[in-house]
């Protein structure tokens, strides 16, 4: 735990109680508690936040792609007629998006 022993904890915990006494060491180990599952929930918020993002950008990724392959020209979209070719590019999309 943090590289400190027994013996410094017991020594750090008589210090706290000389210095606050007995009745306010409840009260600081319940004020701390809470400040550390703020920072925890806090933290969990910020990561939803960035896959929501990553999410929407690979959306928006997807939107572009779909967009880009209308705008090709007529030999592109026989090749894309092709039997299979369709599902291999919708492989090779799924295995880049695992690389990412």
């Amino acid at each position: 735990m943090f590289g400190l022993g027994t013996q410094e904890l017991i020594v750090i915990l008589i210090v706290a109680f000389f210095i606050f006494g007995a009745k306010r060491l409840p009260e600081i180990g319940r004020d701390l508690g809470k400040g550390i599952r703020s920072f925890k929930k806090g933290l969990n918020d910020i990561e939803e936040e960035n896959k929501e993002l990553l999410s929407e950008q690979t959306d928006n990724k997807t939107k572009q792609d779909t967009t880009a392959a209308r705008d090709k020209n007529p030999l592109e979209k026989a090749v894309d007629d092709l039997p299979g070719v369709k599902e291999a590019r919708e492989v090779k999309e799924s295995i880049d998006k695992l690389k990412a």
